[in-house]
């Protein structure tokens, strides 16, 4: 068939084709059919400009980098370091060292006035019913556990000093 001009595209067979990019008709077929990479049009041949446009992009396409990929990738890790950054400084985020000192503390102390309960209650509770027994220790074991629930964002300030 050769090329023609029709509706200002330069058309032309596989041959044709094939001839331009100097490669086999065979190559031109796989990139076409398996390969998806060059497009056949309806009536069987090729809008040549688009065709070998196709072909190189297919060629020297490089799929392990796409640098506006990259760039967007590394625009979002800054902003989420930024955003950190920002959290941390507010105290609405904590290092985990920190949480886990903060809240090592909180449970030592924690333990320890539970463990120290029978001797503290020991004689107040001499001589009572098992209600009265049962009520005051309720309220001690309350009044403990009212410490711990009481979360305060200065907690952190102490255990992160000394790090910067």
């Amino acid at each position: 068939m050769g090329g023609v001009f029709l509706e200002k595209e330069l058309r032309g067979d596989v041959n044709y084709l094939s001839k331009l990019l100097g490669v086999s008709v065979r190559r031109v077929n796989q990139m076409v059919k398996p390969e998806g990479k060059i497009t056949k049009e309806p009536e069987g041949d090729f809008i040549l400009q688009k065709a070998i446009s196709q072909y190189y992009m297919a060629k020297y396409k490089h799929d392990d980098v796409d640098y506006n990929h990259e760039k967007a990738l590394h625009e979002r890790a800054k902003r989420k370091l930024t955003e950190m950054e920002v959290r941390k400084r507010s105290n609405e985020l904590h290092e985990a060292a920190d949480v886990e000192a903060v809240l090592t503390d909180m449970l030592v102390n924690l333990r320890t006035k539970l463990l120290a309960i029978p001797a503290k209650m020991a004689t107040q509770l001499a001589e009572r019913s098992k209600e009265e027994i049962e009520e005051l220790l309720t309220k001690e074991i309350e009044f403990l556990l009212l410490e711990v629930k009481d979360y305060k964002p200065t907690m952190f300030e102490m255990s992160g000093e000394g790090e910067e």
